[in-house]
């Protein structure tokens, strides 16, 4: 952690504040098995797993937490999108199984199936050192570990980020794009996250060809159709003025089909949308109110469910369970988030 980057903002004035508490900045992290940190902000790996690194400015009594991920390999992934689901591998291979009538598996053909195959560029190429990865309705996207995005499906709004309307059945780059550090594909909409801060969007409403969303923030963060700013707010990608709910101090989101979650850097999660017809929001409200979940490390939104794994690697969910989509037994939904009993705890 470079001291000389960190920023001290006040966000009830929107104004940086004086540099001169940097040097009292304390270091801890919250699982010494997964990673240690030293007085210095050096962060060393010791074992695969999740953690947190808490931030300290002791003289003013603030702190702050960022999120660490230790692996040794690409994490695994899994995207779900409209009757179809793609797995990122953690050889940076994608596997994709489910409807294919517009070529979303990426496998070179049109054909469904019910068997895991893996995304080709071409008839003899797997696509290959991918880190990436989301659907949308019926379309996929990849992010390669040297910051090219990969795109196949339908592309009836663009979004597959070209010109050419007909679908397609594999994977091609996306032009125009590099130094890319996070994608997502939402709907009928495909956006980027660039290592400037920069989000690019394409698809339904928008060009067939990547435009870069204007706006003098850094964002650090998208999913769906919202995106995280550096000073920890959420905003639409339809209006980057105005935030969308009033909440601050946020380390990652993520959008389901029709609601979203939220997690703070203190490990709290709030929820709100338009639906919340099965508990997918954990709470009878459909406004932000007081955080449905605390210590959590990790969250998850999805067609009508929400997930979260805490700092102990307990998985919480909430949300429709028809099929068992959730892992509970005997109720057909959650309205609060619950324990999964059955996988206690994860295992990393």
């Amino acid at each position: 952690i470079e001291k000389s980057i960190i920023q001290l903002v006040d966000r009830t004035m929107e104004k940086e504040l004086s540099e001169s508490v940097l040097n009292t900045i304390m270091y801890q992290s919250l699982n010494t098995d997964i990673a240690v940190v030293d007085s210095q902000g050096k962060i060393t790996g010791l074992n695969e797993g999740k953690t947190k690194i808490k931030i300290i400015n002791p003289i003013d009594n603030l702190e702050t937490c960022i999120y660490i991920v230790v692996t040794n390999k690409i994490k695994s992934q899994l995207s779900v999108g409209k009757n179809f689901s793609l797995g990122l591998k953690e050889n940076g291979k994608i596997i994709g199984f489910g409807k294919n009538d517009l070529g979303q598996l990426g496998n070179g053909n049109n054909i469904n199936t019910d068997v895991p195959t893996e995304v080709y560029l071409n008839e003899n190429t797997k696509l290959e050192n991918i880190i990436d990865i989301g659907t949308g309705y019926s379309h996929g996207v990849g992010l390669s570990a040297d910051g090219f995005v990969y795109t196949w499906g339908s592309n009836e709004f663009g979004q597959l980020g070209s010109l050419v309307t007909n679908s397609r059945n594999y994977a091609e780059k996306v032009q125009g794009l590099n130094n890319i550090l996070k994608v997502d594909a939402y709907k009928n909409i495909t956006t980027a996250l660039d290592s400037d801060g920069k989000v690019y969007i394409w698809g339904q409403g928008y060009s067939s060809y990547p435009i870069k969303l204007i706006t003098n923030k850094k964002m650090v963060d998208i999913s769906g159709d919202i995106c995280l700013s550096q000073e920890g707010k959420i905003f639409s990608l339809f209006n980057l003025v105005s935030p969308v709910v009033e909440l601050v101090g946020i380390s990652k989101i993520s959008a389901g089909s029709d609601h979203y979650l939220a997690l703070s850097d203190k490990g709290s999660v709030h929820s709100w949308g338009v639906n919340n017809t099965n508990g997918e929001l954990g709470k009878s409200s459909n406004y932000i109110t007081s955080s449905i979940l605390n210590n959590v490390i990790d969250i998850a939104a999805g067609v009508d469910t929400s997930m979260a794994i805490t700092a102990n690697n307990e998985l919480y969910v909430c949300g429709n369970n028809l099929d068992g989509t959730i892992g509970l037994e005997a109720v057909s939904k959650a309205t609060v988030m619950t324990k999964v009993n059955s996988l206690n705890p994860i295992e990393n």
